[in-house]
This record gives C-alpha cells, sequence and structure tokens, in this order.
C-alpha cells in the first residue's frame, strides 16, 4: 500500500500541482470577473452568469480533487480499526492471526497522503486555504481596482 502511494505520487505529483494552479487561478480570475462585472454601472448578465458557472465548476474540482484524496487516506486509517475489530472479536488460527498482526502493525507505521511534489498534502484544511487564498486574492484585486 505504500509502496502504489509512493508510485502514485512519482508519477502524479506534477499533473497534481499544474491541476491545482490551473484550478485556483480559474477560480480567482472567474471570482474577480463576476464581481467586477456586478460592480460596474453598465451590467452584463451574461458575462456574470458565465463567470459564475466557471467559478462554481473550478471550486467543484478543488473538493472533488482534495475530497477523493482524503477520503481515500481515511480508508487507511478504517482499515485499521476493522482489523483490530477482527483480532479481538474472531477466533483464528495463529498463523492468520500474526498475518493480521503484521498487516496491522505495518498500516500503522506507514503515512499514507497524496501531495503535490512534496509542495502540499490534499486534505480538508488544505481545501479550507485553497478557498482562504482565493477570497484573500480576490479582496487584493479589488483593492488594486480602485
Amino acid at each position: 500500500l505504500y509502496r502504489v502511494s509512493q508510485i502514485l505520487a512519482t508519477y502524479f505529483g506534477i499533473p497534481l500541482l499544474c491541476a491545482t494552479l490551473w484550478i485556483f487561478l480559474g477560480c480567482v480570475e472567474a471570482f474577480y470577473v463576476s464581481a467586477y462585472s456586478f460592480d460596474s454601472e453598465n451590467i452584463d448578465y451574461g458575462t456574470m452568469l458565465g463567470e459564475c458557472v466557471c467559478t462554481l465548476m473550478c471550486s467543484s474540482l478543488m473538493v472533488i480533487l482534495t475530497s477523493s484524496c482524503h477520503v481515500t487516506v481515511d480508508e487507511v486509517y478504517k482499515t485499521v480499526s476493522h482489523v483490530e475489530y477482527i483480532l479481538l472479536n474472531s477466533v483464528l488460527d495463529s498463523a492468520t492471526e500474526g498475518e493480521l498482526k503484521e498487516f496491522r502493525s505495518q498500516l500503522n507505521s506507514l503515512r499514507i497522503e497524496f501531495s503535490a511534489c512534496g509542495f502540499f498534502t490534499f486534505n480538508l484544511p488544505f481545501l479550507c486555504g485553497i478557498f482562504g487564498a482565493v477570497c484573500s486574492y480576490i479582496i487584493i484585486l479589488c483593492q488594486f481596482n480602485n
């Protein structure tokens, strides 16, 4: 399991980094254009609607990407609890019990996470940080506009 996560990090680290950057910039641009078109005297509802749809799509892509990585990591920890439940509540022969104990110790010692080339880890705190950064950049861009 650990080896699979390392292979995934090796092959998909740069694409995850690029996708995250693309989604982040898309969210900032779409939020800014929709806020700017709403603030102007001549409101263009078509542009505003298009940018709101783009914002929704970028935000949902980021939520899907981050939550799928987070759920996968949570499944590892649920597997540990299932193995412990089997060890505590089942009558097993000594060979099976030994293998389950070894598997449990391997799962407990592993640190499974999805990262973009080691820059950041995809989890729910990262998702909150991204949305906070998008809001910060929108405020900064609106202040530059004034």
